[in-house]
């Protein structure tokens, strides 16, 4: 769950007390914020831009599939969803096993998160970023590798023959901490 779902639940639940509330209440104005301007003409362009790079052969899932699942992935980002709604969307078409389906949910959500990041920074100035990976024992090398290399938004590396920014490859917990000029 994004930490603007997590905050609009904790505003809007009836189980938490009006100061948790109120404190939680400025993720309604920022989660609308992230929809409207998520839905903007120019911002959708871009989006569809970055997103339609990516390869969907290993999956046989046809264009109406994948753009579902791109509308699906990118609408999480706003309400908190989790990426078990958009596997179980996977499993219905009948091409995915369980196992798959999940692994390309988490990979589509976190997707999202990262295209989101790059317009967003980009509109904000941002020339690049500085690539964060974990430091784990289910993190791949190459990815461990690039820990704390500075990347540029128009130049996205090639890691394991794959072309793509951090957090958006196969199964990636990566993530972008953007750098502003």
């Amino acid at each position: 769950m994004s930490i603007f779902g997590f905050l609009f639940r904790t505003a809007t639940s009836k189980n938490n007390s009006p100061a948790e509330r109120k404190a939680a209440k400025p993720a309604q104005t920022m989660g609308s914020e992230l929809k409207r301007e998520m839905n903007e003409r120019e911002f959708s362009i871009r989006y569809k831009e970055l997103v339609s790079k990516f390869s969907y052969e290993n999956y046989d899932l046809n264009k109406e599939e994948i753009e579902k699942l791109h509308s699906l992935a990118k609408q999480s980002r706003w309400t908190g969803e989790r990426s078990s709604y958009i596997a179980k969307f996977l499993m219905e078409t009948g091409k995915l096993d369980k196992e798959d389906a999940e692994l390309l949910a988490r990979t589509e959500a976190s997707r999202a998160g990262s295209i989101l990041t790059q317009i967003r920074s980009e509109r904000a100035g941002s020339t690049g970023y500085v690539w964060r990976s974990h430091k784990d024992a289910r993190t791949r090398a190459s990815h461990k590798a690039m820990n704390g290399k500075f990347i540029r938004w128009d130049s996205p590396p090639t890691i394991d023959g794959v072309i793509g920014h951090a957090g958006t490859h196969l199964g990636c917990r990566c993530f972008a901490m953007p750098k502003f000029p």
